[in-house]
């Protein structure tokens, strides 16, 4: 009986990622499209993809949830947090926070900061 071992090496990325910053904290009206200012820097992938995601809190609507700046239209009123993740071709998956309060008096601004990075 003949027995094959193989070993895989770990993948490694050989490009520079982007640097990502969703901007905010944004204060918006329900059912009114706010602007999200989002800042990415590239790395060496001039074209990576860009998905904004709801994390947590009410739901609500995304322009185009696959560019840097879109709008956003949230769909109640309270807290939300956003997510931007950047995935390039040759190199690690980086993402941001954005704290959004949709109505109210900026409670959940003042509750998350400025932003968190997870």
């Amino acid at each position: 009986m003949l027995l094959l071992l193989w070993r895989a090496k770990p993948f490694a990325f050989s490009g520079t990622p982007p640097t990502v910053e969703a901007g905010g904290p944004y204060v918006a009206e329900k059912d009114v499209a706010t602007i999200l200012d989002a800042t990415v820097v590239l790395g060496t992938d001039p074209s990576p993809t860009f998905l904004w995601t709801i994390v947590s809190g009410g739901t609500g609507t995304f322009s185009d949830d696959s560019i840097e700046d879109p709008t956003f239209t949230p769909d109640s009123n309270g807290g939300y947090v956003l997510r931007l993740t950047v995935t390039p071709s040759d190199a690690e998956t980086v993402f941001d926070i954005a704290i959004l309060e949709a109505g109210g008096r900026g409670d959940y601004i003042r509750h998350w900061g400025r932003r968190r990075k997870h």
